[in-house]
């Protein structure tokens, strides 16, 4: 009699794993019971998913989110029910029967075996046989998919998967040898550690420079309406503001986040170098907005710090092109409005080497794909950049007192018309004929017949503007008296300079009749600036804000206090005290603890022409404390030595005493703006 067959302890043998892909099946319309049919992302979100019918391909919903990479079931969504399993462990027949609870004792030994299982399958080849999941066939080896695969993604986006990284022992396997080091991706911090295996430290870095939707969309309209009338920097508004849409909508469905992943070399230099421009404008924006001073100063301060990182991983330095040139533009004017005039000078002189190499002064295009029409329209925007770099170039020159580096040989502004010409054709022949009239200082018993011609011209270049900016009697809107009033702050600065510049090389040919007739130009060119500056800022925070306009008004001031004669000295000291209450009344709003107002910042310049108007008030600038520097405040006129006047007629002089970091406070921190690190 044979004996019953004794109980084993063996399991039963597994069943086999479909064959015929990542996810085979025996069945394309058969879904297998108990089994995961959706990837991991869209079970997290518990919506429909077609990654079973589409295998081997990633599923809809990852492929449209730009995500294909994501499309995995080996992860840890939760699933609902507890009889479930994964679709890793294979498909288990409909009447095979449930594999039995195993004990904790049991349970411990298994994962025992796991360790040693798994430590023995990462020193192993890896097997040639077919694989039961998408997690294993991204765990033993990129899929050969026609889809293209990212081992790493720039910018996440909202829904950022894990970036996928193979074992250490593939790596060197598949990949490089032991003996040289792995390539970096372009744009990222990438350090080593022993197993040689990549850390992308900087992966997330871009993402958060970015400004938010809303916020481009809110800054950007206070830029196009009260920041690029004034300072057309961006020679093609109308395109920008149409990639601007474009980035709200990438950002809103997160293709920006694919396409910068995907990007390298220049195409990812580029498009950073675009996203570093509107990071500038939303900065620009931020400056003029109605926000309060401390909110308005800590945005500003963020995005132009991310705007010079954005332009870091660009490499602006090494690959320099328009927008990275207009990006500083634009930085380089916060910077003068933060009362850094000295530091935007410093930008601007990096900005003219790169714009050398570039090619802007000679309006160059170095792609040989572009059609003719596409080299005009290349030709015309690094034109259009060119003269705008020139012209806050020669403004800060003239406020200096010096001469720029830059040399221009007969280029004429981006000006089609000599009639009806708009506010910004007004500006570039100002900076046209700014640049013509600065006699070399060697010049000997010569005629100066092209500098005064061009003096002429500038005093009367509104009479050839249009009707609006040419009489005020013409302005029908707030925005028609702004550009008005903006026309004749710079008119009268750029005549009141030119004027003084002249006077000192007929002084020193000993012309006293041409000095008497350019003393009385240089008057008058400083009596329009100054009335401009005063009437404008009670329908705009222009002048108020933008540091120019305000050096304009403030030298213009103490010009005439040189200047001033019996006849007319009411009139001018009238125009000084609303100057100087103006300008008290900006630093009581906008004084923050680290960033001193114009009291601090320039005091030797403010108690001069505080003593030197007769309604002199030591309480002017909201404190009963007299500035830093200044000579004692009187009740009486203060009358200039001759002295005080002939400094105040000299731009560099003026400068130097009056302006120069050297007269401010002395408790005045000076602000530092970091390009790179």
């Amino acid at each position: 009699m044979e004996e019953p067959p004794h109980p084993t302890s063996q399991s039963p043998p597994p069943a086999e794993p479909p064959s015929g892909g990542y996810l085979s099946m025996s069945s394309s319309t058969v879904r297998p019971r108990g089994g995961r049919t959706a990837c991991g992302p869209c079970s997290r979100r518990k919506i429909r998913c077609d990654a079973y019918e589409r295998n081997p391909q990633p599923c809809t919903n990852c492929t449209k989110r730009g995500q294909p990479d994501g499309c995995t079931f080996n992860d840890d969504a939760p699933r609902s029910g507890t009889r479930r399993s994964r679709a890793s462990e294979g498909a288990r027949s409909p009447g095979a029967p449930r594999p039995k609870k195993p004990r904790p004792s049991e349970t411990a030994q298994n994962v025992l075996d796991g360790i040693h299982a798994a430590g023995v399958a990462y020193t192993s080849a890896p097997s040639n046989g077919p694989t039961s999941s998408w997690g294993a066939a991204i765990n033993a080896g990129p899929p050969t998919g026609t889809y293209a695969t990212k081992s790493y993604n720039v910018v996440p986006g909202p829904q950022h998967q894990p970036p996928w990284q193979p074992p250490p022992a593939q790596i060197h396997s598949q990949y490089y040898s032991s003996e040289s080091a792995p390539p970096a991706p372009t744009g990222l911090n990438v350090t080593y550690s022993s197993s040689a295996q990549p850390i992308y430290s900087g992966s997330t870095e871009i993402k958060d420079l970015l400004p938010p939707q809303k916020t481009v969309l809110r800054y950007f309209e206070v830029y196009k309406t009260i920041c690029h009338p004034i300072y057309p920097v961006i020679s093609d508004l109308e395109e920008f503001e149409a990639g601007v849409c474009q980035y709200v909508e990438d950002m809103n469905s997160g293709r920006l986040t694919y396409e910068l992943g995907s990007s390298s070399g220049r195409s990812k230099a580029a498009r950073l170098a675009w996203l570093s421009l509107l990071t500038a404008t939303v900065a620009t924006g931020w400056q003029y907005s109605d926000a309060s001073a401390p909110e308005r100063d800590n945005f500003v301060n963020v995005h132009t710090r991310n705007a010079q990182e954005l332009l870091r991983h660009a490499e602006y330095l090494g690959r320099p092109d328009e927008n990275c040139i207009t990006a500083l533009l634009l930085i380089a004017r916060i910077m003068e409005n933060d009362l850094m005039p000295e530091a935007a000078w410093t930008t601007l002189g990096m900005v003219g080497r790169m714009a050398d190499l570039t090619g802007l002064q000679e309006a160059m295009t170095f792609d040989e794909h572009h059609d003719a029409r596409a080299r005009e329209a290349i030709h015309i925007r690094h034109h259009k950049l060119w003269w705008s770099y020139l012209w806050q170039e020669y403004s800060l020159a003239l406020c200096f007192g010096k001469t720029s580096v830059v040399r221009v040989n007969n280029d004429e502004p981006p000006v089609r018309v000599t009639s009806s010409l708009t506010y910004n054709d007004c500006m570039l022949l100002l900076c046209k004929l700014a640049i013509s009239a600065r006699p070399s200082p060697s010049m000997e018993r010569s005629s100066l017949k092209s500098e005064i011609d061009a003096l002429a011209t500038a005093r009367h270049l509104h009479e050839q503007a249009l009707p609006r900016l040419a009489d005020r009697a013409n302005c029908r809107t707030i925005q028609d008296r702004i550009e008005y009033y903006s026309l004749r702050i710079s008119q009268g600065f750029v005549v009141s300079c030119m004027s003084q510049t002249l006077m000192k090389a007929c002084a020193r040919l000993g012309w006293d009749q041409q000095s008497k007739h350019l003393q009385s130009m240089c008057k008058e060119g400083a009596f329009d600036c100054l009335q401009a500056w005063v009437d404008m800022q009670s329908f705009s925070i222009v002048p108020l804000r933008t540091w120019i306009f305000i050096f304009s008004a403030l030298s213009s001031a103490l010009v005439l206090a040189a200047l001033s004669e019996d006849v007319d000295r009411a009139k001018i000291q009238d125009l000084q005290t609303r100057l100087l209450q103006s300008l008290a009344e900006r630093d009581r709003e906008n004084e923050l603890p680290h960033r001193p107002g114009l009291y601090v910042r320039y005091p030797k310049a403010l108690s001069l022409l505080r003593d030197v108007n007769h309604h002199s008030d030591a309480k002017l600038n909201g404190s009963s404390k007299h500035e830093e520097g200044g000579p004692p405040s009187g009740a009486g006129t203060f009358v200039l030595t001759d002295q005080q006047a002939r400094d105040l007629l000299d731009p560099p002089t003026m400068w130097n005493l009056l302006f120069s970091l050297r007269s401010a406070g002395e408790n005045y921190p000076v602000q530092h703006t970091t390009f790179a690190r």
